[in-house]
């Protein structure tokens, strides 16, 4: 009998999850922060590393991941904000802080390498969540194709290097949201770099420093970025 009943609870909570979790998007498992680094004593500021357990439903059911989180903190809005799992909201209150709940959170947005990485090495990009960031990406490219388009008509000695970077990220902003060929092959270049832009002519290192800061849900963490 009780052996049935643990059954009965561990499918329940399976189930739980299945129903809660829409498909690659994470939960932080509540009281599973452990810390590595967090010296108490050494005041602000202070590095801070943590890791929390995660359930992320994925295509093929859910799956526990172990995440690793390396913040610096300098103050004690940043202690209580920044060491938290990702997806646990705190709010502040008369004595300080506390707890406000629980987000899920898009796996490719994962602040940890472990996740992160897993994901972009094993999953793809193939989420109904694809669609409103692509959207949204083909908004923030308008603006700053607008402001390129400004800054080629300046007549500076810079407006050549303006209008070359705008050629660069309009193939990627018309063939958005439906279509990523044109971005894909703009993030294999940031990808094979390891994230590092340079070495290259001032046009393509504008357009594709632009595309690196709007698209780092699509991007993996690099060898010179921390936790």
């Amino acid at each position: 009998m009780k052996k049935f009943m643990t059954i009965a609870v561990f499918l329940f909570s399976i189930n739980a999850v299945s129903e809660v979790l829409k498909t690659g998007f994470c939960r932080p498992e509540l009281h599973s922060k452990v810390y590595i680094q967090n010296d108490f004593e050494q005041g602000f500021p202070r590095e801070v590393i943590f890791t929390c357990k995660y359930k992320c439903m994925l295509i093929d059911g859910v799956k526990d991941f172990l995440g690793t989180t390396r913040t610096s903190i300098s103050n004690q809005r940043d202690d209580a904000y920044k060491t938290t799992c990702q997806g646990v909201r705190v709010k502040p209150v008369f004595y300080g802080y506390d707890f406000d709940g629980v987000e899920d959170f898009y796996i490719h947005d994962s602040d940890s390498r472990e996740i992160k990485n897993w994901a972009y090495e094993n999953i793809g990009f193939n989420f109904e969540e694809e669609k409103k960031k692509l959207l949204k990406l083909k908004e923030n490219l308008n603006q700053i194709i607008k402001g390129y388009e400004v800054a080629a008509q300046s007549g500076t000695e810079y407006a050549p290097i303006f209008a070359k970077a705008r050629e660069l990220l309009l193939p990627i902003y018309n063939e958005l949201p439906n279509k990523t060929a044109e971005l894909n092959s703009a993030l294999d270049q940031i990808v094979d770099q390891d994230g590092v832009i340079g070495d290259i002519n001032k046009s393509e290192q504008m357009a594709l420093t632009a595309l690196k800061a709007l698209t780092k849900w699509r991007l993996p963490y690099f060898k010179n970025t921390l936790f």
